[in-house]
């Protein structure tokens, strides 16, 4: 994957911080090619050679040679492309680092996977310990997300740092 992402956080006060943050994600794998067959005799099909040689290709492509040609191998070309780039927006309020809001939106093209919910969680810090809930939506009416519904908890501790107990 390429993934790259940018935020901000807007500190209001001593205890309160809004944060917001942007990201885009592609894969870095090669199209497969389109292939074509043929009637053979038999009433069978096979490949076409034309064909067999782009699978052979394909196949054979190694690791680096696919992360490059994977930013220009789409058959509908560059609008293809940016089909194949995923966005994701998040917002996020922290009350004095103990208590955190967040709301968040993954968008995927119709054509590569439609893939499109909303998030909606909470975090809660102790010392050395962090708590995380989430709840994901799905905004896709055609495609149903495989997560819609879940409730995600996470349960983190952080080891190695110093902390003073108030």
């Amino acid at each position: 994957n390429f993934k790259a992402g940018a935020g901000f956080d807007f500190i209001l006060d001593g205890d309160n911080t809004i944060g917001v943050y942007g990201e885009i994600n592609k894969l870095l794998v090669p199209t497969p090619p389109e292939l074509t067959y043929e009637v053979n005799e038999g009433g069978g099909t096979t490949l076409t050679e034309e064909s067999q040689q782009a699978l052979e290709d394909y196949e054979n492509t190694n690791s680096f040679g696919a992360i490059f040609s994977s930013w220009s191998d789409a058959p509908g070309g560059m609008s293809e492309e940016l089909k194949e780039i995923t966005w994701a927006l998040g917002a996020e309020y922290w009350f004095r680092e103990s208590f955190a809001f967040r709301v968040g939106y993954f968008n995927e093209s119709q054509d590569k996977g439609f893939r499109k919910f909303l998030t909606l969680g909470a975090g809660f810090n102790y010392n050395i310990t962090t708590i995380d809930v989430s709840y994901l939506f799905s905004t896709a009416k055609a495609v149903n997300n495989p997560l819609e519904g879940s409730l995600r908890f996470s349960l983190s501790f952080k080891f190695g740092e110093n902390y003073n107990e108030r």
